[in-house]
């Protein structure tokens, strides 16, 4: 019912439109293109977006905004406003709605903000310095610098470095380390220092963007001689950099270059590594930097340094040169990099399909430095069938089917390996489940695998012998390709009475056929409860354990009881009339027989003369049938010894009594037969191969079970001379 209500409510939920997916707060570059996502589901009204509470139309093309378009697919509800070569009037508030109709409300979105992003001009100083800012050490001076033309505000800040690019800031200005330090990456971060200074900025609205000046005032230290000053610009259009206008305190000669590596050993792939330019000149106010590679200019690098995170493949071979020039001359100097690196497969996973006794080759190409080996060697195996780029089977065996791998190996570097699938033609084979199950309303994937080569390009389901029909849209079928072949996925949805029975998965390739079997199967009470929330669950389970152990309590407590009140009844030997009903017993135990003391007088054992856990394995196992119309066992033919001589021996005679008894029982009595020694007297034949052997070494014999009187034939006639006493009605054996 739970479920009959859920997915009447799923289907009501459905019918009625709604907006699955509104837009969210973006910002976007001025001149960029930017799509803000609407799609709709249960649609009945038009679609059409909000831009401040101003409807913008409910055609895809927005004839009255030409760089407005709703884009997607109708089919899937997709209504997204895509809006091009974006302008700073286009930084506003966007909504998607939908209108009303067949009688249901109009639906919008949550409000998005769209943020049109304006990057600045580069900062720049405001007035034009000369080639060396002269200031003296320890009296106040005067800077400022801009950044003109942003959205929103740029920000500024104020640092010296030792290089003009700030990648060696010494000290901070102000409050500039706070802004800026997270974004310089550095090595002597903790010996920077920030150094008092007034620093007033004005933000300046021209239009619809803004610029930002900074004027700085601060006292210069000596130790900040041949150093720069830096004004220091960060933009949310750049936010993980920033831009740097610089300035040297002193520039006094020319530029000379020197290329090295800084970083001992090798240059290996995935280390770090710095190209540094070296440069010494003066004056340095003018003084360029530029970075090639292979002879193409780095436009972006123009600091003296080249820093590589990690070394790729690609920087093997590849030469650099720094470029340094100045009022005076020009300078350079090139590097070549050997860099070293792991394997690299450039060949992709073959899939071969051979008759048996074709021949088969494999393609391996590897890149690497130094040069890789490559080895060959199948799935799950170590044995290395082969070495180099190809490998061959020359006469293609149908054991040899399965997948080879080639590795590619460059010491002290991971291995690169690649997989490669051989396949003998043949018949296709099918593996589906047994059984699936299924309750009512729900949805089953019946799932049939066909493998074999050439792929089954023909796969059939029928049920009951009959084929599907797909017309009701509740069954559907979907072919999904594997490496092994195909895989087939019958899809049952809302399952009915009709639904279930054997389905069968048919495949043929060509070369031969296959087909599967699975029921589908109405669920049973413990696969529902299996489904039910375990908190449902717990606490019956918890109740049901509780009750066995109860139960368990009590039959172990009883059982106890029982063999107490037995063990404490005992023969009497004085004359008594008793009467005890005699039935046939069959293979119970009696250790007097074996010369062991009972244990357990309530073992009975079974009719196998195999081991079993009632009965430990030194005591060999047999049966004897009881008559019923022989109860008592008084009579036992002449002599008892033909029942029981295999088990018995002369050293057994003391461990029992043989004195007349009241109950006139064999064994503990003496009235048939008179003598222990007719009882008891027995040959020791050699045991056969196999045969089981009694405690003396005797082989023990399988004696017949005779028959109820019922059906039975066996004859207890009584023996000429033997008297059978009247009285004796009850025994024990």
């Amino acid at each position: 019912m739970r479920l009959l209500l859920l997915f009447t409510a799923l289907a009501v939920a459905a019918a009625e439109q709604e907006i699955v997916e509104g837009p969210r707060d973006t910002s976007v570059h001025v001149g960029k293109v930017v799509t803000l996502n609407c799609k709709v589901s249960g649609q009945k009204g038009a679609v059409q977006w909000m831009k401040n509470g101003f409807g913008l139309g409910t055609e895809r093309s927005l004839r009255f905004f030409p760089r407005y378009t709703m884009v997607g697919s109708n089919s899937e509800g997709e209504y997204h406003l895509r809006i091009e070569n974006t302008t700073v009037s286009d930084d506003d508030v966007y909504a998607c709605q939908i209108s009303e109709a067949d009688g249901e409300s109009s639906i919008i979105s949550a409000p998005a903000r769209l943020t049109v992003l304006v990057r600045p001009t580069a900062v720049k100083f405001v007035e034009k310095v000369a080639p060396m800012l002269n200031a003296i050490a320890g009296e106040t001076l005067l800077q400022a610098c801009v950044s003109r033309r942003g959205k929103p505000a740029p920000r500024i800040g104020w640092a010296i470095s030792s290089d003009a690019q700030g990648r060696e800031v010494t000290a901070w200005l102000g409050e500039s380390r706070a802004k800026f330090g997270k974004l310089f990456k550095q090595h002597n971060i903790g010996t920077q220092v920030s150094i008092a200074a007034q620093i007033d900025d004005e933000a300046r609205i021209e239009g619809d963007v803004i610029s930002s000046l900074s004027n700085i005032s601060f006292v210069p230290r000596s130790e900040d001689d041949k150093k720069f000053l830096l004004c220091i610009s960060q933009h949310d259009t750049f936010p993980d950099r920033v831009e740097i206008d610089s300035v040297r305190f002193n520039l006094q000669y020319a530029p000379r270059v020197q290329l090295t590596w800084a970083g001992p050993g090798a240059l290996r792939e995935g280390k770090p590594a710095l190209l540094a330019c070296n440069v010494d000149a003066r004056p340095l106010n003018d003084l360029k930097i530029t970075w090639y590679r292979n002879q193409n200019k780095l436009l972006r690098h123009t600091t003296d340094t080249l820093a590589f995170e990690e070394l790729k493949m690609e920087d093997h071979k590849s030469e650099y040169t720094c470029e340094t020039s100045n009022s005076i001359g020009t300078s350079k100097d090139t590097m070549k990099l050997d860099v070293q690196f792991g394997p690299r497969m450039m060949s992709t996973s073959q899939e071969k399909e051979a008759n048996v006794g074709e021949k088969v080759t494999f393609q391996c190409e590897a890149a690497g430095n130094p040069t890789p080996i490559i080895y060959w060697s199948r799935a799950g195996d170590d044995q290395i069938l082969g070495k180099g780029e190809t490998y061959t089977i020359d006469s293609v065996e149908a054991w040899q089917q399965g997948e080879y791998i080639c590795t590619a190996v460059v010491e002290t570097f991971e291995y690169a390996k690649l997989s490669h699938h051989l396949f003998i033609r043949g018949a296709p084979v099918v593996s589906v489940q047994s059984v699936v199950h299924g309750g009512w309303g729900e949805s089953v994937e019946l799932t049939c695998k066909v493998s074999g080569r050439p792929k089954t390009r023909e796969i059939q389901w029928t049920k009951n012998g009959e084929k599907l029909s797909y017309a009701s849209g509740r069954h559907q079928v979907h072919q999904v390709p594997r490496l092994y072949g195909v895989e087939s996925r019958l899809i049952i949805t809302d399952l009915n009475e009709d639904d279930f029975g054997r389905y069968n998965c048919s495949a043929n390739n060509g070369l031969g056929s296959d087909y599967g079997e699975v029921v589908l199967k109405k669920k049973s009470l413990v696969d529902a409860l299996m489904a039910a929330d375990l908190n449902f669950l717990v606490p019956i389970l918890i109740g049901l354990m509780i009750i066995l152990l109860l139960a368990l309590c009590c039959c172990i407590l009883c059982r106890r009881l029982c063999y107490s009140n037995r063990k404490g009844t005992q023969f009497s030997d004085a004359e008594s009339d008793v009467t005890v009903k005699c039935e046939a017993l069959d293979g119970n135990y009696y250790p007097d027989m074996y010369g062991s003391p009972i244990d357990n007088p309530n073992i009975i054992t079974s009719k196998t003369s195999s081991p079993s856990a009632m009965r430990p394995m030194r005591y060999p196992q047999d049966y004897i049938s009881v008559p019923q119309n022989n109860p008592d066992m008084d009579f036992a033919g002449t002599g008892v010894a033909g029942l029981y001589p295999k088990y018995l021996d002369n050293s057994m005679i003391s461990d029992y009594r043989f004195d007349h008894h009241s109950y006139g029982s064999f064994i503990s009595g003496g009235s048939t037969p008179n003598t222990h020694h007719e009882i008891y007297t027995t040959e020791k034949p050699m045991p056969a191969p196999g045969a089981p052997i009694g405690v003396d070494g005797t082989p023990l014999e399988t004696l017949p079970e005779v028959d109820t009187p019922k059906a039975s034939t066996y004859s207890f006639a009584t023996i000429d001379g033997v008297v059978r006493p009247i009285s004796r009605t009850s025994t024990h054996v």
